[in-house]
């Protein structure tokens, strides 16, 4: 028996030495969900109108961790990644059109605004069969708006107590009615001034990336439909080279030397295409809205209020603090919804 005892002794000793240490680097690596789940004891239940989304959350930073891709593939929920905060659900509303829930090919943010005419601007949207364009072509939208802000609202004044206006509680009231019968707005917690134009973008970005599982997000203006067959074609070309470069494309290409004011505050160039209407390579959204997200918030330190030159700047910094291969493809790809409603399609 005392054998058998001090057997037992050397053999807890040893795992306690060398066991527990093989135990720690083998272990899973604690992770988080996003903001539409909760995290369990061993993976993240999706809310109430979301979908799990997989694996893809972990790719972008455990990329950078050298893991293999074999490993990527097939690791659990945001393993072996300790800041992987982006992983687990998308969203599988009626906004989605008939594709919530699928696999998505492209997910377009669609800039609009909170007065009147852009109601009507996205009424006509609507009408033009752009949003079945897009759903044949796999492509999920939506579209992005922030708050009412009338002329003179101050935002500095410390004021408790104070309430919109009249005229922005109305607006607000249709924004919400229209919210609830289409299902295809997302309201942003921002006011919707041109000065809050690049938070707005950052807002389909984050969306698109932690909210679909779209390979590649387009932002571009409400009174436009993108060709979705050009969009494509590029995205195919730009894969079959299978040369792990991320991609950048655009309706029209600004080398950001052209005038004075496309440049940062401290005369930062970047390339950019222009804000009718681009997109990213998902892989490219995450270092934008993930890793380097601190950066990117701070735009004001070297950036301007253009949203669309900002997003250069975005992509330049990614390049020169990542090492990433990005090409940049321009090509006309956008109708105007005016001209489609003319030909009555």
């Amino acid at each position: 028996p005392n054998t058998k005892f001090w057997g037992w002794g050397v053999g807890l000793l040893l795992f306690l030495l060398v066991g527990t240490e093989h135990w720690a680097a083998s272990a899973p690596v604690p992770y988080s969900c996003n903001d539409h789940s909760t995290l369990t004891k061993n993976h993240c239940l999706c809310d109430k109108g979301f979908q799990c989304q997989g694996t893809n959350c972990s790719h972008v930073l455990a990329a950078r961790l050298q893991v293999p891709e074999a490993q990527r593939l097939t690791m659990p929920q945001g393993y072996p990644v300790r800041r992987c905060t982006d992983c687990s659900c998308v969203d599988t509303s009626s906004g989605m059109g008939a594709n919530h829930g699928k696999k998505l090919r492209m997910f377009a943010g669609i800039k609009s605004g909170t007065a009147e005419k852009y109601q009507a601007r996205r009424q006509a949207w609507r009408d033009s069969g752009c949003a079945e364009i897009y759903a044949k072509a796999n492509i999920g939208y939506k579209f992005f708006i922030g708050v009412p802000i009338d002329p003179g609202h101050s935002l500095t004044e410390h004021d408790q107590g104070a309430t919109d206006t009249s005229h922005e509680r109305q607006l607000e009231k249709l924004l919400e009615n229209e919210a609830v019968q289409h299902g295809d707005l997302e309201l942003l917690p921002l006011r919707d001034q041109y000065m809050d134009i690049s938070n707005k973008l950052l807002g389909i970005f984050k969306y698109g990336y932690r909210r679909t599982n779209a390979d590649y997000i387009i932002e571009h203006d409400d009174e436009y439909c993108m060709q979705v067959d050009v969009a494509l074609g590029i995205v195919d070309k730009h894969e079959q080279k299978q040369d792990g470069h991320l991609l950048y494309g655009g309706n029209y290409h600004w080398r950001g030397t052209e005038y004075e004011s496309m440049k940062g505050v401290e005369g930062l160039i970047a390339p950019y295409f222009s804000g009718w209407c681009s997109f990213l390579s998902r892989e490219l959204i995450g270092y934008i809205v993930g890793v380097d997200w601190a950066h990117t918030v701070m735009v004001g330190q070297y950036g301007t209020t253009a949203d669309d030159a900002n997003t250069g700047k975005w992509v330049k910094h990614a390049q020169d603090t990542h090492g990433i291969k990005v090409d940049f493809v321009s090509h006309g790809m956008v109708t105007d919804i005016e001209k489609m409603a003319k030909r009555g399609k």
